[in-house]
């Protein structure tokens, strides 16, 4: 099991990372990757401090779709954490930022909170290879820590916490 200073590091490792917010979020609230990928900015109420989960993203015959949460127990309103919301708030403008940069290549057509450098949907596999591995080894975390234990970790840090 992660421990608390652990998760700590993870999040150490992952500041100034372009999707820090990712880690972050997912390390804060316990939701799913899948969830994650699919949020929407229109999900997300930074004054109000939550996000709402209403869709995950599903790649069908190679293409990304929003599609409903796993159970209906899974559509959800999250309260987040103050670090959450700032890490969001940074993402945001760094996300329009590079729609700006690429101007009519941008292609975030879902509106989607966390995309490649274009707008493109990210892919699952390509975030867990090139984002979570490598911010796992920079936080001396082992290497057989799975993306979904962020959830577990999230929980027990809740219930550390009360």
């Amino acid at each position: 099991m992660v421990t608390a200073e652990q998760a700590g590091g993870l999040l150490v490792a992952a500041r100034g990372h372009r999707l820090e917010a990712l880690f972050v979020v997912a390390l804060t609230t316990g939701a799913r990757m899948s969830e994650l990928l699919g949020l929407t900015w229109s999900s997300v109420d930074l004054d109000r401090g939550s996000i709402t989960i209403r869709t995950t993203l599903q790649w069908i015959d190679r293409e990304p779709q929003l599609a409903e949460p796993k159970t209906g127990r899974s559509r959800r309103t999250i309260a987040l954490a103050p670090m959450a919301v700032s890490a969001l708030r940074r993402h945001r403008t760094r996300q329009l930022e590079e729609a700006l940069r690429v101007g009519p290549a941008w292609t975030n057509l879902l509106n989607l909170c966390f995309t490649s450098q274009v707008g493109y949907p990210l892919k699952r596999h390509s975030v867990l290879r090139r984002d979570f591995r490598p911010l796992l080894s920079i936080a001396g975390l082992p290497e057989t820590l799975r993306f979904h234990d962020l959830r577990h970790i999230a929980a027990s840090l809740a219930l550390s916490q009360n």
